[in-house]
């Protein structure tokens, strides 16, 4: 067979290359990266071990059935993420074998008698979509296993396809409608993502079916405002954190291309608002992106306060098309806050460094706090760690400070450590501030080289968050930052000014 599942526009920059020495004990290391790989990908769990039974045994196939008294020369494997899926590349260098005959089994006829490499070929087979196998002369034994994705990605499904060019009618001719999105919206919605930011966003809304697994399960709430023929011309959601019923973030927003500059953005953040409140939430959130004033302006005229800023937050190269053009660097992220129903009062551990700027922050979101707050009910403390790689920052969350507070600051350097060495942009830190041992944990994590982010109001359960960020880049995160606040100036003002003073003492 010669035929070959590779295409001329696959680009050697998109493809991860392993050369390992044809023995099982090297065999794992692979393994574990084929699978990684594959769950990177959006496989599930069952279709990534099958990924996996099928590179395995392949590998042994071939190493059983061709091995030559050379042994010595590696098998490559190459692999290669498509819109579609994953194609991986075997090359096993040693003797030439008949490729049209190669040993065949079948399940009905198995027994004692079982020939094992002809086994090893059926389940790689049965595993994946398709294999091709080819001589190809010096270069041994070519494999070529492809494996699709069930969900595939949305660029693979419009591809083929280019979008309707409206001619910009007036926002008057439309009869447009705002409403929850139904499954076979899915696509759409997906469509205006990728139209719209391209590949810089989270890595689920290019996928259909986890866009409609997320709104079954009560992860995503999405509306869509549509057209009379039911054209979808924009999308926003609510998106819950795991496990919470009682707070969410609000975003995800796109306008279609067709149908920008007739407010659609704004009339969509109105009604997901309300449908918020419908829900019975008890607050929402929103990040901003700080290199424009416009999507802060929509928020910040509904009620919403700026509490927090997350430096280098989003991926550089993101086209905001008509909201300002290309951001060639990162852009910072103003988490902004509101209460739908009476806020409670907080009872918070005020970090003496940070006391004037977090009373500020809580003064001007509306809420109330007194001083000290409550041990916290459990000894150990609750720790969770996160990457994001489309953003590529971390995530660590202290939920529960626990009796020992030093403990927990070893904890925050090792990861922040790791984090780093993983050259991840930013580290960013949420401690609880409504339990003792926050203040404490804030100084020392102060210490280490992070840097106040601000507060982050219901974070946790019934619990509010005091952040930091551990800057892992260079260049100035604050150049082409807009604020669109007074308090939204006064946090930036703050927290650029211990910057500099960090980055000047590190640079002594």
């Amino acid at each position: 067979m010669t035929h070959s599942l590779l295409s001329d526009e696959i680009a050697p920059s998109n493809q991860a290359v392993i050369a390992i020495p044809p023995h099982p004990r090297y065999l794992l290391a692979a393994l574990d990266f084929c699978e990684s790989l594959a769950q990177g990908l959006g496989f599930d769990g069952q279709e990534q071990m099958k990924i996996r039974l099928a590179v395995e045994e392949t590998f042994n196939f071939f190493c059983d059935l061709t091995a030559s008294p050379d042994s010595s020369q590696p098998v490559s494997l190459v692999f290669t993420p498509r819109a579609d899926g994953l194609l991986i590349c075997m090359t096993v260098k040693s003797l030439p074998v008949d490729v049209d005959h190669l040993p065949s089994f079948s399940p009905e006829l198995s027994g004692d008698d079982t020939d094992f490499n002809a086994l090893s070929l059926f389940l790689a087979q049965k595993s994946m979509d398709s294999i091709e196998i080819a001589n190809h002369g010096r270069d041994g034994i070519r494999v070529e296993l492809l494996k699709r994705c069930a969900t595939a990605h949305v660029s693979s499904l419009i591809q083929a396809t280019e979008p309707e060019v409206a001619n910009d009618p007036p926002p008057e001719q439309f009869d447009d409608t705002i409403r929850p999105a139904r499954d076979e919206e899915a696509l759409e919605i997906s469509r205006c993502a990728y139209l719209t930011y391209g590949h810089t966003y989270e890595d689920y809304i290019y996928y259909p079916e986890r866009i409609r697994e997320m709104n079954r399960n009560k992860e995503l709430y999405s509306l869509v405002a549509v057209t009379a023929k039911n054209d979808v011309m924009g999308h926003c959601a609510l998106k819950f954190m795991p496990g919470r019923t009682d707070s969410a973030e609000m975003g995800v927003l796109f306008v279609n291309p067709t149908y920008r500059k007739h407010h659609l953005a704004s009339r969509l953040t109105v009604a997901l608002l309300e449908q918020a409140e419908k829900l019975g939430l008890k607050s929402v959130f929103t990040r901003a992106v700080t290199g424009h004033p416009a999507s802060q302006r929509i928020t910040g005229k509904m009620g919403f306060s700026d509490c927090c800023l997350y430096l280098a937050l989003f991926p550089s190269n993101v086209d905001l098309k008509q909201l300002g053009g290309t951001l060639a660097t990162k852009m910072s992220g103003m988490l902004q806050w509101k209460a739908l129903v009476p806020p409670r009062q907080r009872s918070v551990d005020l970090p003496p460094s940070y006391r004037d700027i977090i009373t500020t922050l809580y003064q001007q979101t509306g809420l109330a706090f007194i001083s000290p707050p409550d041990p916290a009910q459990n000894n150990v403390p609750k720790l969770r760690v996160q990457k994001i790689p489309v953003l590529n920052v971390g995530l660590l969350d202290v939920e529960s400070n626990g009796s020992q507070p030093q403990m927990v600051a070893d904890w925050i350097a090792g990861q922040c450590r790791r984090l780093c060495s993983e050259k991840l942009d930013v580290i960013y830190l949420n401690i609880n501030l409504e339990e003792q041992g926050a203040a404490l944990i804030v100084e020392q994590a102060s210490h280490m080289g992070f840097v106040f982010s601000g507060i982050a109001p219901d974070a946790f359960v019934d619990h509010d968050a005091v952040v930091l960020q551990y800057l892992n880049l260079p260049g100035d995160p604050f150049a082409g930052m807009v604020v669109n606040s007074q308090n939204g100036e006064r946090l930036r003002d703050v927290i650029q000014q211990e910057w500099q003073h960090k980055a000047s003492a590190t640079q002594v």
